[in-house]
């Protein structure tokens, strides 16, 4: 992932860094950095390194429409607002485990780059109405994701305020052919869309990122995007563009130990066009109408910074947060719970 961040309106000046690393305590503080959940939010003086580690768990259980949870027999008998015949399976749970590395580096005050690349385990679990009996069975694909490349820009550096623009790419590196065995066929099948390990396409990444404190407070907010750029992949469809949210605040409890709470609005449209290896009447997994939606999720976390001994200057985070509001184009899988927990340092 590439981070591009300068300062446009107020670049420091050399005499002005001795000043900053004095008072520069914030640097070393456990909220120096956004919540674990939040990628990209500071830029790093020049020549500056930093490595991370994340990862991400989610769980998804039960199908939503709109806002209203649905039954395994909604599923199987849809209604006439649903369109198309009957689904022939219901997916019961998801699990996902994204395992996350980046990189940083700035070559100069005003940009950071930055380079993200993740390995990805998922595994869902369905149930198949076969002759008036149910049938449990899970599919699971496993690999590496979307390489992103993203560059901070820093438009403005204060004593207590930052902001900066961000502008990434995302590279096709996850795979859209993954396959597994069901109930349907005594081959290995295409598996649905969200069980897929990537978009298949290049993707652009704009965003703009404000961070502020004081002396024992940090707040910030971000909007970030993905715009699908390239069309559609080689399987003939692309998924819909994204939009995020975030705004959070820290409380420094210690010098070693800060807690946060943040609120994250998402939304994402619709798949367009289809994979014509899925039958969209088989489960809404494979439904391409069904993919489009929004939510709320409220976060809370934990943040810890070793001032000592060989390990100082080590970040260790956790966040757990769930979804307050969800509005779903279903019938789609909903949200249970994601926690992110992760290792930053920075030299």
């Amino acid at each position: 992932m590439i981070v591009l961040i300068s300062s446009l309106l107020a670049t420091p000046t050399k005499a002005e860094r001795p000043m900053e690393m004095k008072m520069g305590s914030f640097n070393s503080r456990p909220d120096a950095h956004a919540p674990i959940g939040v990628m990209g939010d500071r830029a790093h003086h020049q020549g500056h390194w930093m490595l991370s580690y994340r990862l991400m768990k989610m769980e998804m259980k039960g199908i939503r429409s709109g806002t209203l949870d649905l039954s395994e027999n909604d599923i199987w008998n849809r209604k006439p607002e649903y369109g198309g015949s009957n689904y022939m399976v219901a997916p019961q749970k998801m699990r996902m485990d994204m395992h996350m590395f980046s990189g940083m580096y700035a070559p100069t005050d005003n940009l950071t780059l930055m380079l993200m690349g993740s390995v990805n385990y998922k595994k869902m679990w369905n149930h198949r109405k076969m002759m008036g009996a149910k049938h449990l069975f899970q599919v699971s694909s496993k690999g590496l994701g979307d390489t992103k490349i993203t560059a901070l820009y820093r438009l403005y550096h204060g004593k207590n305020h930052n902001i900066q623009i961000n502008f990434g790419l995302s590279l096709p590196t996850g795979s859209i052919d993954e396959q597994d065995y069901t109930p349907a066929s005594s081959n290995p099948i295409k598996l649905g869309y969200a069980m897929q390990l990537g978009s298949g396409t290049w993707d652009v990444l704009p965003g703009l990122t404000y961070f502020g404190h004081t002396k024992d407070i940090s707040w910030g907010g971000q909007i970030t995007s993905v715009i699908r750029a390239s069309g559609d992949n080689n399987q003939d469809y692309r998924l819909g563009n994204r939009i995020k949210l975030n705004a959070w605040g820290g409380k420094l409890l210690a010098d070693f130990l800060s807690a946060s709470v943040r609120l994250q609005y998402e939304a994402w449209g619709q798949i367009h066009g289809m994979n014509p290896e899925l039958d969209q009447d088989m489960s809404p997994a494979n439904d391409y109408t069904a993919t489009g939606g929004r939510k709320l999720d409220f976060n809370l976390g934990v943040n810890y910074i070793f001032t000592g001994g060989a390990a100082k200057g080590n970040r260790i985070a956790l966040e757990i947060g769930m979804p307050i509001y969800q509005n779903l184009d279903g019938p789609q899988m909903e949200t249970d719970w994601v926690y992110t927990i992760g290792w930053q340092k920075a030299w």
